[in-house]
Order: structure tokens, then C-alpha cells, then sequence
């Protein structure tokens, strides 16, 4: 799927740093305007964990310790819960592969991914937030229409996922 390029672009080709910081760099610039708006939808935190699934902050302190600073994002746009469910099941489903990614990098960059793998390490853990996000999906979809909102949000972070913004941060000083 081409929402997994960016990935798997890292487990089949060669793997340096630069090739790494362009990958978390691009993966902020997605990833940290959703969880900016799964903050402010209301009555998504009675729906998931919502904190279990926040991942930005590792992702930050990364792109930092290579020296990157992420400047601010514009958030997603989507409202509701069923919105915000159908982008967080993109997000999170493109999270199950950080477990191999982590693996896969340690074994080639290790010191790279020792100060810099935070976020692939916390994100790896996918199963039970996975299970949780499945047990809301089937609560929140009662209906066709309730079902299609969640769909349509999770296609259209899908084809955002492809084409996320530049990263525009800079190197820290």
C-alpha cells in the first residue's frame, strides 16, 4: 500500500541517516497535526485511551536528538469521533509495522536508533491498541452512515498519509 512507501522504503532499500531523518521528518509532519486534533474532538477520549495513543512527543524528542527542530503543523482537518476514528485507525495500523522497522534499523544504525528510536520503540506495542481501536470501531459504526464517516476519514487520511506536508523544521543550532 503506498501509505507504507515511506517503511518499507526503509526495510527493502539502504538505510543511512539521512534516509531516517526524512522518514521521522515526514512521518511528524503527518502524524503531529492528527494527534493535535484528536486533543480537541470532543468525546474521543470516552471512545479510546486516547493518551495510549499519543506518539508525537517521541517523535519530537527524535527529530531533536538528530539535531532536527519540528516547527508547528497546521491540524487535520476532520470533526467528530467517527472522523477522528477513521484517521486513527491509518495512523495506528502504519504503527504495526514500527516493531520490524525498530529491528530492522537497530541491526544496521544502531547507534543512530539508540538515541534517536524512541518513537519506534513506543509505538511498537500496537496489539492492544489495535484490539481497543477494533472494540470502538464496532460501538461507534451502528449504523451505514456512522460506518461510511469512518470509512471515507480513514480513505482520506490514507491519501494524506501519501502526500504529507514537507517537513519544513530546521536543524537545531
Amino acid at each position: 500500500m503506498a501509505a507504507d512507501a515511506g517503511r518499507i522504503a526503509l526495510l527493502s532499500g539502504p538505510v543511512n541517516r539521512e534516509r531516517y531523518e526524512d522518514y521521522l521528518s515526514r512521518l511528524y509532519a503527518f502524524e503531529a497535526p492528527v494527534e493535535a486534533r484528536w486533543q480537541r474532538t470532543v468525546g474521543l477520549g470516552s471512545a479510546v485511551d486516547l493518551p495510549l495513543r499519543l506518539r508525537i512527543g517521541f517523535l519530537a524528542s527524535d527529530l531533536a536528538a538528530l539535531s532536527l527542530r519540528p516547527e508547528v503543523a497546521q491540524p487535520a482537518s476532520f470533526v467528530g469521533v467517527e472522523q477522528a476514528l477513521g484517521w486513527m485507525y491509518c495512523v495506528e495500523r502504519g504503527r504495526r509495522m514500527n516493531g520490524m522497522l525498530l529491528r530492522h534499523l537497530m541491526r544496521r544504525m544502531p547507534r543512530v536508533l539508540t538515541i534517536a528510536g524512541n518513537y519506534l520503540n513506543a509505538s511498537s506495542s500496537v496489539g492492544s491498541r489495535w484490539q481497543h481501536l477494533g472494540e470502538a470501531l464496532d460501538r461507534f459504526a451502528t449504523n451505514h452512515v456512522i460506518a461510511d464517516q469512518i470509512i471515507n476519514a480513514a480513505q482520506r487520511a490514507f491519501r494524506s498519509i501519501r502526500t504529507p506536508p514537507r517537513f519544513t523544521g530546521v536543524r537545531a543550532a
